[in-house]
C-alpha cells in the first residue's frame, strides 16, 4: 500500500483487506482496567479511507491544507492516480511527495483539510510550505531540477478552480519559459497594440536593465 506507483485500485483492495483484518482483532484483555489504574485517557482514532473516496469519485476537490496540529505544512494535491504533490512557493510548482502519500492513505499523522478555490489562493499568497533557502538548500535544488513537477496554473485549471495569478506569478511563469528555451530562441514576453508603443519601449528597457526580478534570477 505504501508504493504509490502501484495502481490505485490495487492499493484500495489491499487497504480494505487490512482494515477487515484489524476489525477481527480483539482488544487486549485488561485494557479497560489498565486505563482506569493508570489514569490515562484513551481516544479512539478514526481513519479516513481515502482510497474508496478517490476510487468511487465521491469528492470533487483534491487540494488540501496539510497540518501538524495547528502548524500549516503544505498545500497538497491528490492526483487521480492516487499520488500526492505538495506546492513549494520557492519554485511555484507542485512536487511529488511519496512520504506524504504514505501518510495520507495510511498512518494519517497529519490532518488534511479540503481547500476551496479561494482558500487555495490565500494559502499560495501566504506562501504556505516555503523552504528556507539556507537550511534546505539540497532539497530546494532537487525541487528546482524536478522535470516532473506540476505547474500551479495547470493543477488549478484542471480542477476548474477560479484563479487569477498575481503580476509577480505571471512574470515568474514567463521567466520559466525563457529559462527552458534554447539559446537564441525568441520568446514573446508581452504584446502591445501599436498605440501603446511607448509602453512597449518602457517594458523592453526594464527587461534589458534587469529591473524585472523574475528575469534577473534567470541570468544571462
Amino acid at each position: 500500500m505504501r508504493d504509490d506507483d502501484r495502481p490505485l485500485a490495487e492499493r484500495a483492495v489491499a487497504y480494505r483487506a487490512m482494515a477487515q483484518a484489524w476489525e477481527d482483532v480483539p482488544a487486549p484483555a485488561g485494557l479497560d482496567e489498565l486505563r482506569v489504574l493508570g489514569g490515562v485517557s484513551m481516544v479512539a482514532k478514526t481513519y479516513t479511507n481515502h482510497y474508496d473516496r478517490n476510487i468511487e469519485g465521491t469528492h470533487t476537490m483534491s487540494l488540501y491544507l496539510v497540518k501538524d496540529g495547528d502548524r500549516q505544512l503544505w498545500v497538497a494535491h491528490e492526483t487521480d492516480a492516487g499520488q500526492l504533490y505538495v506546492y513549494v512557493p520557492n519554485t511555484g510548482r507542485f512536487h511529488r511527495n511519496r512520504g506524504l502519500a504514505a501518510d495520507f492513505y495510511g498512518e494519517q499523522h497529519y490532518s488534511y483539510e479540503p481547500l476551496s478555490g479561494a482558500e487555495v489562493q490565500d494559502a499560495v499568497r501566504d506562501k504556505v510550505g516555503k523552504l528556507d533557502g539556507r537550511t534546505k538548500r539540497a532539497q530546494l535544488d532537487r525541487y528546482t531540477a524536478d522535470a516532473a513537477a506540476l505547474d500551479l496554473d495547470d493543477v488549478l485549471g484542471e480542477l476548474a478552480v477560479a484563479y487569477t495569478p498575481s503580476p509577480q506569478r505571471r512574470a515568474a511563469a514567463k521567466a520559466g519559459v525563457i529559462a527552458r528555451s534554447k539559446r537564441g530562441e525568441w520568446v514573446v514576453w508581452k504584446t502591445y497594440p501599436a498605440k501603446r508603443r511607448q509602453a512597449a519601449h518602457v517594458a523592453a528597457n526594464d527587461l534589458r536593465r534587469g529591473r524585472v526580478a523574475a528575469i534577473r534570477r534567470v541570468g544571462p
